[in-house]
């Protein structure tokens, strides 16, 4: 089913104008699937001076521009009853986390760990760091605070609290602020689209990155050019279809530093599996040697030629066995004193060691030579057979191989009945 989409996909290619094939892209960002999330308060309700979705855009490209995670948006309703506290706008945001389900019936609990490990082993992506962001708007300018926090490290807080203090979901929320918070909050007033995209800037570049950094998110990407002759091969990473190549150098940005399985699948080309390291900030040259598939009737007559020629020179060995063995020095052909006697070192098919001496030539007369037919035969069909298993492609046709064979075992023929 996959070969057929994609050779009903390379029809549509081959198909399409050459202005409409020029849109593949020369790069493809691998896209991921760690998420960061974000969520956006106004708490004055009003249309800001930087729109929502700009902010948000702004946002998702220096995230995704600097590090290997992908923003996820939270809707800021779901935390309002939180009233600010990070705290519990962490515990809105991280679903995956439920204390209840590791409270032991003596009352204490098992440790946040196994939930990490819950999570590693059902392979769900929680998002580990949240953006908290407030645009107090109204008036000429907007206000905006930035805040970054673990979620894992808030989520330990939370969940190792001991209950039994009246105080401790403060204490929680003072912990949090202490040892959860990335760095300190960033806070601007804006009046226009660059302005806020300058803020974010300076607290990526100057306040996230060290932290991103130590944790190996920040910029941890490598590269890697695909180098092929053909359009429209399609490219999978670890299991995932990415894009196709173009004709030449195709890039994949965005490739987490480590081992990946790449796959290059098209209609005319056997499948291409190999796996490459990448390096943080490296580039790696894969340049495949890409067989064709074998298509049409040459694969049939190569395998016939192949299995054919075995069969032939079984046959010829056979012959020549049973013209060795039915061999009879013995048998004398009469002629008169003074005449040439000789006759045929080979016996034909019409050879008869039982008949009575004749001058007729009866005994062995003239014909096919038994022994010279069967290593003939036999060196025929060798040569069909080892020349189309060392030579040519699987799509190739063996015409070369079946004049070789014949032009070999004809030639041993003609040399043997002309040496009789």
């Amino acid at each position: 089913m996959r070969r057929l989409a994609w050779t009903v996909l390379a029809f549509a290619f081959a198909t399409t104008p050459a202005h409409a094939q020029e849109v593949l892209p020369s790069k493809i960002a691998l896209a991921s699937d760690q998420p960061l999330a974000f969520i956006l308060f106004n708490p004055s309700g009003e249309a800001g001076r930087v729109r929502s979705s700009e902010i948000i855009r702004i946002v998702s490209e220096l995230v995704e521009a600097h590090t290997d995670f992908t923003v996820r948006v939270f809707d800021a309703d779901e935390a309002r009853g939180c009233s600010g506290r990070l705290g519990c706008i962490v515990r809105t945001v991280r679903r995956d986390y439920e204390r209840d389900d590791y409270v032991l019936p003596n009352g204490t609990v098992r440790p946040f760990a196994e939930h990490v490990a819950k999570l590693d082993r059902e392979k769900v992506a929680a998002p580990p760091y949240l953006i908290v962001m407030s645009n107090i708007t109204g008036g000429d300018s907007d206000r905006m605070t930035i805040t970054a926090v673990d979620t894992n490290v808030t989520l330990t807080l939370y969940h190792e609290a001991l209950r039994d203090d009246p105080n401790w979901q403060r204490n929680v929320e003072n912990e949090v602020l202490a040892r959860a918070v990335l760095a300190r909050p960033k806070r601007g007033t804006v009046r226009e689209e660059f302005e806020a995209r300058r803020l974010f800037e300076e607290y990526f570049n100057n306040d996230l990155r060290r932290r991103f950094d130590e944790a190996g998110h920040w910029e941890p990407f490598g590269q890697i050019e695909i180098d092929v002759p053909e359009t429209g091969i399609a490219i999978d990473v670890d299991g995932v279809t990415v894009g196709a190549t173009q004709a030449g150098l195709t890039t994949l940005t965005n490739v987490v530093a480590g081992e990946h399985t790449i796959k290059l699948t098209h209609p005319g080309y056997e499948p291409f599996t190999t796996k490459v390291v990448a390096k943080r900030r490296d580039i790696v040259r894969l340049k495949p040697q890409l067989s064709a598939v074998a298509s049409g009737a040459a694969p049939a007559l190569r395998q016939a030629t192949l299995w054919g020629g075995l069969g032939v020179a079984a046959i010829g060995a056979a012959i020549t066995v049973v013209a060795i063995a039915g061999q009879n020095d013995d048998v004398m052909t009469l002629c008169f004193d003074g005449e040439d006697c000789g006759g045929s070192d080979f016996t034909t098919f019409g050879f008869d060691g039982g008949a009575t001496p004749a001058l007729d030539g009866s005994v062995n007369p003239p014909g096919i030579l038994v022994a010279p037919l069967g290593y003939s035969l036999a060196l025929t069909g060798a040569t069909w057979s080892l020349t189309t298993l060392l030579f040519g492609e699987d799509g190739d046709y063996p015409w070369l191989q079946i004049a070789a064979g014949l032009v070999v075992g004809g030639a041993a023929y003609g040399l043997s009945a002309a040496l009789d």
